[in-house]
Parts: C-alpha cells; sequence; structure tokens
C-alpha cells in the first residue's frame, strides 16, 4: 500500500513539475494579450462619439425617405448621422434590407440586429477570459513551484527555495495583473455596447417601426428638408448620359484589404448599376505585419547575438519590447481602418466616374466583362478574386471581418456568378 502512495505522490510531483513552464509561457502570453486589449481599449475610447440628438434627426429623414421609395438614400443619410463602430457598420449593412418586403425585412432586420449583439459578446468574451484565466494560472503558478521550495527547505538548499519562491510570488502577479486588465476592459466595454444596443434597437424602431399619425411623426417628418447633397443637378439635355449618370446610386458597398508589394492596401468596391469601382481608401507600410514581424525577429536576434559579447538583456525587458511592437501594430492598422473608412463614407456620396477619377489606383470593371467572382472562405475572413473575359484575375483582397455578411450584396448584383470555395 505504501508503494501505491509513494507511486501516486511521485506521479502527481512529476505531472504538476513539468506543468510550470507551460504555466509561465502561457501567463507571459496572457500579459502580452492584455498589453493589445488595452491599447485597443484605449483607441476605442479616443475614436467613441456619440450624439444622440444628429442620430435622432437622421433616423428621421432615413425614414422619410423610406416613405419616399428611396431606400439607398436613407440608409446614406442614417450613415452620415451614425456614431460608434457597432452602430456605424450596422447602418452599413440595413442596405442589405432596406430594399425588400416590409414582412421580410422587418425578418431580416431583427435577425442583424441579433447578429450584431452576438459580435458584441464575441468581444466581450476576450477580456473575460483574460479576467477569469489570468488568476486561475497565476494560482497555479503559484502552487507549483511550492513542492520544489519545500523539497529544497528539506534539504537545506536555501538557493533552490529562494528561486522557487521567486517564481510563486512572480506568477501570482503577472496573473493578477492580467485578470485587473481584462476585468477593467470588460465592464466598461459592456456599459458601451450595452448603449450601442440600445441605440441599434432605437435607430430600427424609428426608421422601420409602425407609426401612426397620432404618434406625431408625420408632424416631424413634415418639418424636415432633404439634405443639399441628394438634390438633382441641372444637367443640360443636349449631353449624352451614361447609365451611371442617369442612375447615379450606389447599390452597395464591401471593404476590403489587400497586400501589395509589403503595403497594406485598403480597398472600398462600389457596385454601381452597371459596373465595379475598386477604389482605394487608404495604405500603409507601417500597418503590414510583416515589417513588424520582421522588427521583432531582428530584436530577438540582436538579443541573441548580444549574448555573444556577454551582453545579457533581461527576459523581461525583450517581452516588454516585443509586446510594445505588437501594441503598436495594432494601433496602426486601426488607424489605417478608420481613416479608410472615413474616405469610404467621402466617396459614398460622389458620382460614380468621381470616384474613379479621385486616386489614380482606381480602376473600374464592368458586369459584362466578369465571369466569375471567386470567395475564399478562411476561418477569419474571405478572399475576393474576379475572373473576366480575358481569363484575367483580378484580386479584389480580403473582406474585412466587420463585413463578412456583406456577400449578399454580391449576389443580390450579379446572381449566379459567385463560386464559394
Amino acid at each position: 500500500m505504501t508503494e501505491v502512495f509513494t507511486i501516486l505522490q511521485s506521479a502527481i510531483y512529476e505531472i504538476s513539475t513539468f506543468m510550470l513552464y507551460p504555466v509561465m509561457v502561457i501567463l507571459l502570453g496572457l500579459v502580452t494579450w492584455s498589453i493589445i486589449e488595452l491599447g485597443g481599449f484605449v483607441f476605442e475610447f479616443r475614436f467613441r462619439d456619440r450624439d444622440l440628438k444628429r442620430m435622432e434627426h437622421g433616423a428621421l429623414m432615413a425614414r422619410k425617405s423610406l416613405w419616399g421609395g428611396d431606400p439607398i438614400g436613407a440608409v446614406r443619410v442614417m450613415a452620415e448621422n451614425g456614431s460608434n463602430y457597432f452602430v456605424h457598420n450596422f447602418i452599413k449593412d440595413l442596405q442589405n434590407c432596406v430594399g425588400n418586403s416590409s414582412e421580410l425585412r422587418a425578418v431580416k432586420v431583427e435577425k442583424l440586429i441579433q447578429d450584431y449583439e452576438t459580435a458584441m459578446q464575441r468581444r466581450l468574451e476576450k477580456t473575460r477570459f483574460l479576467t477569469r484565466a489570468g488568476p486561475m494560472f497565476g494560482l497555479m503558478g503559484t502552487l507549483i513551484p511550492m513542492g520544489p521550495a519545500l523539497m529544497g527547505l528539506i534539504r537545506g538548499d536555501v538557493e533552490a527555495l529562494a528561486n522557487n519562491l521567486v517564481i510563486a510570488f512572480g506568477t501570482t502577479v503577472v496573473g493578477l495583473m492580467a485578470g485587473v486588465t481584462g476585468f477593467m476592459v470588460s465592464m466598461v466595454r459592456s456599459r458601451w455596447y450595452r448603449q450601442d444596443m440600445s441605440d441599434i434597437q432605437y435607430i430600427s424602431e424609428v426608421m422601420f417601426g409602425d407609426f401612426t399619425s397620432e404618434s406625431g411623426m408625420d408632424a416631424s417628418l413634415s418639418d424636415l428638408s432633404e439634405p443639399a447633397s441628394y438634390a438633382t443637378p441641372n444637367i443640360p439635355s443636349n449631353i449624352p448620359l451614361s447609365s451611371d449618370e442617369r442612375n447615379p446610386k450606389i447599390g452597395g458597398i464591401i471593404r476590403t484589404v489587400a497586400m501589395r508589394l509589403g503595403e497594406s492596401v485598403y480597398y472600398t468596391l462600389f457596385f454601381t448599376p452597371t459596373r465595379l469601382i475598386v477604389a482605394k481608401t487608404a495604405g500603409s507600410l507601417f500597418a503590414s505585419p510583416l515589417i513588424f514581424m520582421s522588427l521583432v525577429i531582428s530584436v530577438d536576434a540582436l538579443a541573441i547575438g548580444a549574448r555573444v559579447f556577454e551582453i545579457a538583456i533581461p527576459f523581461s525587458y525583450l517581452v516588454l519590447i516585443n509586446s510594445v511592437i505588437c501594441a503598436a501594430l495594432i494601433a496602426v492598422i486601426r488607424v489605417s481602418r478608420v481613416h479608410a473608412g472615413k474616405k469610404s463614407d467621402q466617396l459614398m456620396h460622389l458620382h460614380p466616374d468621381e470616384i474613379l477619377t479621385s486616386d489614380a489606383a482606381n480602376r473600374e470593371i464592368s458586369y459584362q466583362d466578369i465571369v466569375c467572382i471567386e470567395v475564399t472562405r478562411r476561418w477569419y475572413n474571405r478572399a475576393v478574386k474576379v475572373l473576366t473575359k480575358n481569363d484575367q484575375w483580378i484580386d479584389l483582397g480580403c473582406i474585412e471581418r466587420s463585413q463578412l455578411n456583406s456577400i449578399g450584396i454580391i449576389n443580390a448584383t450579379l446572381p449566379g456568378r459567385i463560386i464559394e470555395r
């Protein structure tokens, strides 16, 4: 019986001791993750903007456009008065719902609201995991070295005792730091997203809700005038007009990002009645993950090379430098996305020909020249390529994660030409 107990005790001791290094690696990963999430939280806080009166005014104007039979104009008006990230993207995705019958539209709007609620929960799950996993792994990192520390105390090995206690207390601090960061970010973001969901439901109710004349909605709408940007220009009758000029409305947009010679380039795909316009909205060499990956490798290589000259760089400093580089990459990517989104919103109000000439990198593809559109599914995005009649493949980049449900725009514009892989 004693031998069985000894075997079990030795097995548990070996397993727990073996888990020490994986736990330490996981804790370092959690700390890096918490720093990245904290950087994203600060960035999100910096760009949050909510004006309830402006949003309400935009919703009323959009409802008036809907009643006037202009659903695309309604989405445009509402997009100008959107506020935060989720609300702004929700308004853009409404363009897939406004053209349907009232019954189908209500179902699609409700489904869209549920999708955004799920997206908010998914984003909160990341920091909530930090809140729970950080202290748990910190506790594991505290208890695991206690066994070797006690064994060292029995043998009189004070150095082994001290080293194991340092690891035990250090992992506790690291785990608690990751947990506190995740708890703070989760708490504030939960309040933000509850407010965003309330705004989304409010916009949906104002735009698509069933109001009667007794509610005073008719009187409010009658006092509103159409914005000047949607006025029809006076064009001389002797100038021949293309179909785009006769109908300059844009049926939908999709934002993509692609790598071009090491540079991250952001595009917006504008679907007009007769052609697809690919417009460059942002581009930055510093937003490329390859640049920051090269920087991380260079820093680590220098640290390894320094040991040849007996220059020891503390491991904690190296982790901190790599974490700062990763946080800088996240910040640059998000800034580029915000800039691309603002440029896309500006181009939305231009005539298709003006969009085409706004940048030398912009191009157009006639729907008649498109044989098929290949959409390759990946776990984090969708890659889009176009095959033209001259057997040329045109890479349109990858659809951003926030717009993965916008494939319906391509299906509605070019039915039967999509090949999904």
